[in-house]
């Protein structure tokens, strides 16, 4: 064994432990992989008692102690606490429920919830949200009056109260609300903020960065479109996985660059690959043309940057691709809304500029100071990449892990 192979063994010795602790964070800290939180409600205020659906993911539900144990029978439990929860009032009095909430058939991974609450001939004025305060106070709830003159607004920690006037005209969300409520979803997005990361570690230069910048937001901004005006109904599940092998290849492909184009980087690569194809033929996972899609694409674009002297100019193409995941991603808490026509193209808008500007907030921030210790502290700089880009990777398989097949 010759000097260089010392050099080289040693380097794959330090990729490893800081994969593992990687690792170790990100199974410590179970809870980091999914921060944003959701609520929807919708009430008929024209049907005499009030009709109310309420509207939650199952994992949104594990979050309560008296949901941990989820199941298909509504706990006394988990009924009373949505009752307490979410209420409304009519100027004097809050409104009573008339029987227990039921549960209705929903979609794969989410609860419906149906009750019925009596105004006592009073007129309802005001709907109170304290949902899932005492365990996630950045929970957000959008509830909705629906019927000819509907209404819509964003209930959280802050604005727990929405008082309204039947006689008033139809309202919406307005694109100062939108705005606001994208900039709070990249911020506890927290997977697609670790995907901005390995972007800036991936770009180098001012120019890559704006070229790889630019493509993500072409990319999330047909798709987030697309998917909040009910044109395309992606798989939950299915995005939610392809956003964490997003930034695992992308924390891959500068791993494999850093280590010089190393053969041990790619097999490894290839190997998890090749698992989790074989994993999906037998049912378990994702479903195998998804799977085996993921392995051709890493497969090609692999292959492309190895006859590749500058990785740079895959680097678009692969910004634009995974923006179009992540645009689903973000599409996830405005598709649910089913925004009426006319609202729709001011919160979407509203929405994609506060995603664009918190992204663009992020990046102000950590590319100057990332530069400047490039340039004064390299040796610095160099162990800040690394630790970044295997944490990001480490990041990156544990989400695409947990939700492709937990």
């Amino acid at each position: 064994m010759n000097c260089d192979d010392v050099l080289k063994f040693g380097r794959y010795r330090r990729l490893i432990r800081l994969y593992l602790a990687g690792l170790l964070v990100c199974i410590a800290g179970d809870a980091f992989a999914h921060q944003r939180s959701y609520s929807y409600s919708y009430w008929d205020l024209e049907r005499n008692p009030v009709r109310v659906e309420l509207r939650v993911s199952q994992l949104e539900l594990t979050r309560l102690p008296m949901g941990a144990a989820w199941g298909s029978e509504l706990s006394d439990a988990l009924a009373t606490y949505l009752l307490r929860s979410l209420t409304l009032h009519t100027a004097n009095a809050r409104c009573i429920p008339v029987a227990r909430p039921r549960l209705l058939q929903g979609r794969q991974g989410q609860a419906r919830f149906e009750f019925y609450l009596d105004c006592g001939g009073g007129q309802p004025s005001a709907i109170v949200s304290s949902l899932f305060r005492e365990v996630m106070p950045t929970h957000i709830h959008f509830a909705r009056i629906i019927g000819p003159q509907w209404k819509e607004h964003v209930l959280d920690f802050d604005r727990a109260e929405w008082a309204f006037r039947s006689q008033t005209k139809a309202s919406s969300i307005s694109i100062g609300e939108a705005t606001v409520l994208g900039m709070k979803h990249i911020a506890t997005g927290y997977d697609h903020l670790v995907f901005i990361w390995v972007l800036i570690l991936m770009a180098g230069t001012a120019r890559g960065l704006i070229v790889v910048l630019t493509g993500f937001t072409l990319g999330h901004s047909v798709t987030l479109g697309f998917a909040t005006l009910g044109w395309l109904h992606p798989e939950v599940r299915a995005v939610e996985a392809l956003i964490g092998f997003s930034i695992a290849l992308v924390a891959t492909e500068n791993a494999w660059l850093e280590a010089g184009r190393s053969r041990f980087v790619s097999v490894i690569a290839g190997s998890m690959l090749f698992v989790v194809v074989g994993l999906s033929l037998v049912g378990w996972g994702l479903d195998f043309p998804i799977a085996a899609g993921i392995a051709l694409f890493a497969f090609c674009y692999w292959r492309l940057l190895g006859i590749q002297r500058v990785p740079e100019r895959l680097r678009l193409l692969v910004a634009v691709a995974f923006g179009l995941v992540h645009g689903f991603g973000f599409a996830g808490v405005l598709a649910e809304m089913n925004l009426a026509s006319d609202s729709g193209l001011p919160v979407l808008f509203g929405f994609n500029l506060g995603v664009e500007v918190g992204q663009l907030l992020i990046v102000t921030v950590i590319w100057p100071l990332l530069h400047l210790v490039m340039i004064h502290r390299p040796i610095v700089y160099r162990g800040i990449t690394d630790a970044a880009t295997l944490v990001s990777c480490s990041l990156g398989v544990f989400w695409f892990v947990t939700r492709a097949f937990v």
